[in-house]
């Protein structure tokens, strides 16, 4: 495949796929994001089975701009994850996934 027809085609679809996220409901938007973030920054914790440490490269803000939410509502959605033991924060750009079997509950 040439390179420049992959890279439209690439753009193309996740143009289309983004469009369809905003159909999702909010917090599916959010735990889909955290995943994806996960497989494209994460690290995996050493010593922790199943465990996936995010340096996050954007704010709070960016991200909510690229799920299409609010800060506020990132923050709370962020919140109700880490009450309920998927995921722990540290600072502003430090996300842990702890419990990614229930974080893809909330996509399926």
């Amino acid at each position: 495949m040439r390179p420049e027809f992959a890279r439209a085609f690439t753009n193309e679809f996740f143009r289309s796929f983004r469009h369809c996220l905003h159909f999702m409901d909010p917090e599916i938007r959010i735990a889909y994001m955290i995943l994806e973030l996960g497989n494209k920054y994460g690290k995996p914790v050493q010593g922790a089975q199943d465990r996936i440490k995010i340096e996050l490269p954007l704010s709070r803000e960016e991200l909510a701009n690229y799920v299409g939410v609010t800060r506020e509502t990132i923050s709370r959605k962020f919140s109700k994850f880490e009450r309920l033991g998927i995921i722990e924060i540290k600072g502003t750009r430090e996300i842990t996934i702890l419990n990614l079997q229930k974080l893809n509950e909330y996509i399926d």
